[in-house]
């Protein structure tokens, strides 16, 4: 038996043992308070950072005020310190539209509709909190304690009257997001078709897959739909060819020329000509070099490129078009063209010309392409398959030429390695989600329990980096999943957005959201699931509640997080910093140029459409789900709303150029996925009800389920669809507005031809490199007007170059040089006539006329 003085002992270590635990244990309202403090502050610091970087270097941070090609009126005011976050609403939509595209405003809208729904939440939240709080206590709540517990559903005792108060919140919540979704789609089918009826390239193409073998070459495919629908309809047709020596050839003309124009620049700074080690024998990997001059070296090299790129090309053409004649340039030994088969071994042999199944119909009305893409156009299944044509300069032309069943492949392998990557990816996203709950990694994990043990300060750590891992692991999402939908062989960047959207939305529900719900238990919770899968309610049910802190951590921590990346633009900044010390900067066209992976300031990234698109779906999610679960959520979401919205504005406006538009596809897309989110988290809620057992409340929230199922199906019966495609009627008035005026089709001419094949097919340097002044005046000496001074010669000639630069192929040059020659020609006296300015030369004074 122990002694009175062992047991004091002993009673005092295990009063001293829990006072220890309970000091380890944190509640919710800290754990909270402290995300709050610490990454508020964060926001905040660097919120005001950017307020006075913004203003104080508008080059970097208001690129849309003066990089030239992207400049926007939208971006002439950059607004004050503060002022921008609520005077960027105030720019009409059909502008913001107009400039920034209508991919900017459906994702702002739906941001918009996030803070909609969210104020709906504050305003249950007003009178939800004191009913959860003040709830009365019971042996199954006795043990809430925490402030922020007691204000969530967790607080009400089973079989509660106050649960009442959670179906009329529902009602509220979900019967508002419905309405909203109503009119944001009445909104966005008059967009989809206004945007359908500009007079863009891809309005009016569309793109055919699978195409039988009788029908592969421009001629016959134009053939055999102008037989479908009028020889008057189709303009043209692009059956596209596979040409990796012709592609090679150009880069390697490109490359001579990027010299070629160094060696000049570097020649016009310094007075000395250039020298350059060269190879004497080019095909030896390893051979002698020897030093030449940089000029004349790659003054042969461009034009020997420019033949090889000119002769190609024109053969090229021939193949594409079904024509038989194909010639080589003549040989200095014969002097006579070569067959069409020696012809085809000069174009690469069996490499180059080979022609793809697959190519671009162009037609001469809107509403007849928009036909063309609902109706089928072949017997057998696939062939002749028509999709929507991208708009030209977002062509994966890579992709255009793979068959049926590579796509097939690649789709099948796309969807195995992203469900592969799923199961695998819940390994960290668990263990991340299970840092927030320390009691149950205690459980778990026994070197964390004694890492706890020792150092308790650890625990407030962990649980305020749960969630930032989250975030960090999330951010390699996008990467890695834009990889897995290359595999799918998508033909623009565009399609590569819908996919990756998609498999990224997936991602955010069933790991973000679902696996952090029950990641206490993760294994025994999948194991349960397989046995009967409707046990995914339960867990849920039981789970959630206890989660309802942690996912208003992630919502909190991804919005600072998107706000440091986002506004200060540290990463393009850094990338840029760097950029202009490294690579090429002699001329205007290099310090363009994107060299080792680093982008000028001059070229912004494009807007990741996906990336942020699915994070609003997280978003969605909590708050569909917690709205009246934990009432306080609302007000989170909300705030981090209301300041996307002005953000994401305010880049549109100032930063992202609108490429490469889609229409807002991706909006159709989300609503589809927050359609099935909303009846998600009803059916949670539902299985939460029955654990409370709320028998006399289920039966009045079952029809609020039953409205949000018809809905949907209401929803995905027409409205897609009818968005999706331009109306014949529509169609019909769009041309009869156009019948009466001159349409010039020369925007659609070629607008699908294979970069390698609408290259120009001879270039040279840019003229402010190669003298064409002093060029120009010896002309002018030599046409007898040497009578002029030197100042009233150089006027002329820099009034004939400054025209002359107007236009880079000197197309327009050409015509006012023979306008001067003629008149020259015709006059005694002389007369020189450029553009629009008329030069007349008499007893050697010079006088410009406009």
């Amino acid at each position: 038996m122990l002694s009175l003085d062992d047991e004091a002992v002993s009673s005092t270590v295990h009063r001293a043992m829990e006072e220890e635990e309970e000091t380890t244990e944190f509640s919710d309202s800290q754990i909270l308070r402290d995300t709050l403090i610490i990454y508020g502050g964060i926001f905040a610091g660097v919120f005001l950072l950017y307020c006075w970087l913004r203003l104080r270097h508008p080059k970097t941070y208001a690129i849309r005020n003066w990089v030239e090609g992207i400049q926007t009126e939208l971006a002439k005011d950059q607004f004050g310190f503060l002022s921008w976050l609520w005077k960027v609403h105030g720019i009409n939509e059909e502008d913001l539209m107009n400039e920034c595209g209508m991919d900017a405003v459906c994702f702002v809208r739906t941001v918009r509709m996030g803070f909609r729904i969210s104020a709906v939440g504050v305003f249950n939240m007003i009178w939800l909190l004191p009913v959860y709080y003040t709830a009365e206590e019971s042996s199954e709540t006795e043990d809430i304690t925490d402030t922020v517990v007691k204000m969530t559903i967790a607080h009400l005792p089973s079989g509660s009257s106050r649960l009442y108060a959670t179906i009329i919140a529902a009602y509220f919540v979900f019967g508002y997001a419905m309405y909203l979704i109503y009119e944001e789609f009445t909104w966005y089918i008059e967009m989809r078709h206004k945007f359908l009826r500009k007079t863009l390239p891809k309005n009016y193409t569309v793109f055919c897959r699978n195409i039988p073998k009788e029908y592969q070459n421009n001629e016959l495919l134009e053939k055999f739909f102008a037989r479908s629908f009028g020889a008057e309809n189709v303009l043209e047709a692009r059956v596209p060819l596979k040409l990796p020596q012709l592609e090679k050839a150009v880069a390697e003309r490109e490359e001579a020329l990027d010299n070629l124009e160094h060696a000049l620049a570097m020649f016009q700074k310094d007075g000395q000509r250039p020298s350059y080690k060269a190879k004497q024998d080019k095909k030896k990997f390893c051979g002698k070099k020897e030093e030449v001059d940089s000029i004349e070296y790659f003054s042969h090299e461009l034009e020997e490129a420019n033949d090889d790129v000119q002769t190609r090309i024109g053969n090229l053409q021939a193949i594409a078009s079904g024509s038989s004649h194909l010639e080589e340039p003549a040989t200095k030994e014969t002097g006579k063209s070569r067959s069409f088969k020696s012809a085809m071994s000069f174009v690469g042999g069996s490499e180059d010309g080979q022609v793809y199944p697959s190519g671009f119909v162009v037609f001469k009305k809107i509403g007849t392409a928009s036909a063309a893409l609902q109706m089928v156009h072949h017997q057998q299944p696939f062939a002749m398959e028509i999709v929507e044509a991208p708009d030209p300069d977002a062509v994966f032309w890579g992709n255009i030429g793979r068959t049926h069943k590579d796509l097939q492949l690649g789709k099948l392998a796309s969807f195995a390695a992203t469900s592969v990557l799923c199961i695998f990816w819940t390994i960290p996203m668990s263990f991340f989600a299970s840092l927030s709950n320390v009691e149950a990694v205690r459980e778990d994990i026994d070197f964390l329990d004694d890492l706890f043990n020792d150092y308790p300060g650890l625990v407030p750590v962990f649980e305020q980096l749960a969630p930032f891992f989250v975030v960090i692991f999330n951010a390699m999402l996008p990467i890695i999943l834009e990889k897995f939908t290359l595999l799918e062989g998508p033909i623009s960047s565009g399609v590569v957005a819908s996919s990756t959207f998609v498999k990224l939305a997936a991602f955010m529900i069933i790991q973000t959201f679902f696996v952090s719900a029950i990641s206490g238990s993760i294994f025994q919770a999948i194991n349960d699931i397989i046995d009967d899968w409707t046990e995914i309610i339960d867990l849920l049910a039981n789970a959630l509640p206890a989660q309802g802190t942690y996912f208003m951590q992630i919502v909190i921590v991804t919005t600072t997080m998107g706000m440091i990346f986002e506004l200060p633009r540290l990463v393009p900044a850094i990338m840029a910093a760097l950029r202009n010390c490294i690579g090429p900067n002699l001329t205007e066209k290099e310090r363009k140029k994107t060299a080792f992976g680093l982008r000028p300031i001059t070229d912004p990234s494009p807007f990741l459409f996906p990336k942020f698109t699915s994070q609003l779906v997280l978003y969605f999610m909590v708050l569909f789900v917690y709205a009246v679960i934990s009432p306080l959520t609302p007000l989170i979401t909300g705030m981090c709303f209301l300041f996307m919205m002005s953000m994401h504005k305010h880049q549109f406006i100032f930063i992202y150029p609108a490429h490469f538009d889609s229409g807002g596809k991706l909006w159709a897309n989300f609503i589809q996925i927050i359609l099935s989110c909303m009846l998600i988290a009803q059916i949670t809620i539902l299985g939460l009800l029955g654990l409370k057992k709320a028998g006399k409340q289920i039966p009045i929230f079952i029809p609020l389920l039953v409205i949000s199922i018809l809905f949907s199906m209401y929803i995905r019966q027409m409205h897609f669809r009818v968005a999706q495609y331009l109306p014949t009627h529509e169609a019909l008035t769009e041309e009869d507005s156009l019948r009466d005026k001159e349409f010039d089709f020369n925007f659609l001419r070629g607008a699908y031809v294979q970069p390698a094949l609408g290259v120009d097919a001879r270039v040279s340097p840019d003229d402010s490199l190669t003298g064409e002044k002093e060029a120009a005046l010896a002309e002018f000496v030599e046409k007898g007007v040497d009578k002029q001074s030197d100042a009233d010669i150089e006027q002329t000639v820099t009034a004939a170059v400054t025209e002359e630069d107007k236009d880079e192929k000197g197309e327009e040059n050409e015509i006012l040089f023979e306008r001067a020659e003629e008149g020259n020609q015709g006059a005694d006296k002389g007369a020189v006539a450029v553009d629009e300015a008329v030069i007349e030369v008499d007893e050697g004074a010079v006088e410009v006329t406009p």
